[in-house]
């Protein structure tokens, strides 16, 4: 029988975070503009998404956080709508400041 490794166990942590099928949806891209514009909210959004799967292993509920979760700190707003306004960068810090302190 496999053991489980635990939530906090260093393989866990660094496994990345599977995103269940068609769960984020992919925007058309009409110019090229959007174009050029679209891989750092993505980079952005699944560097996010991944740092939130180390604190709450359950996938379901790391996206229901991304789209509609409001960060406090963080303007009240939403991951989503912070990387929306290109300041994904600051939602990585938050999770990863939150990290830190889960592992002590």
């Amino acid at each position: 029988m496999r053991s489980v490794p635990s939530m906090r166990s260093p393989s866990r942590l660094s496994r990345p975070f599977p995103l269940p099928e068609r769960a984020v949806a992919v925007p058309r891209l009409s110019t090229r503009e959007t174009c050029q514009a679209q891989p750092a909210s993505t980079t952005a959004m699944l560097a996010i998404l991944q740092l939130a799967a180390r604190i709450e292993p359950d996938s379901t509920a790391v996206l229901e956080w991304y789209r509609s979760t409001p960060i406090k700190t963080l303007d009240g707003q939403s991951a989503e709508q912070l990387v929306a306004g290109d300041r994904g960068a600051e939602v990585i810090d938050f999770l990863t400041a939150i990290h830190r302190q889960m592992l002590g």
